[in-house]
């Protein structure tokens, strides 16, 4: 009789547990992807000298190497830039909702490594009102506007 009611309470607290642990396993999986694309972002933010200017000058300027700007930076930047080019013509020919949220907060992902956080609140906000069940849209924009006030 005893190892029936010892049974019982065994096979009920694996119910809830093993239950608990797969979402405490997705959350962590989610936590992790999202801390994945943030390294991107402080690994750039990093790189970028603090007195250096938005955009790219010449590599003949005597300043170049004086305002901490290399290579690898400008084109970086230039990157950036045509991916939100590229944005915005896949917004012009995209229809689903869903869709068009990704592509505004990719778009807001390139505004955001350029420093321009305006547009990137704009965007994640833009992405938020076609998904707003999406929690990643949500915690990029409060990112931005953590950026915004550095």
């Amino acid at each position: 009789m005893e190892q029936t009611y010892t049974t019982i309470l065994i096979v009920k607290l694996l119910k809830i547990i093993i239950p608990l642990s797969i979402i405490i396993a997705l959350i962590w999986i989610k936590h992790l992807s999202i801390l994945k694309k943030r390294r991107i972002l402080y690994y750039y933010d990093e790189r970028q000298s603090a007195n250096a200017e938005q955009s790219c000058p010449s590599k003949h300027d005597d300043s170049y190497a004086q305002k901490g700007i290399d290579d690898s930076e400008c084109s970086l930047r230039e990157e950036y830039k045509k991916k939100i080019d590229e944005c915005t013509d896949s917004l012009n020919r995209c229809s689903s909702p869903e869709n068009k949220a990704a592509i505004y907060n990719d778009r807001a992902d390139y505004y955001e490594f350029l420093e321009e956080y305006d547009k990137a609140i704009a965007d994640y906000s833009s992405a938020i009102e076609l998904a707003q069940d999406n929690a990643d849209y949500y915690s990029n924009r409060a990112w931005a506007f953590t950026h915004k006030s550095m």
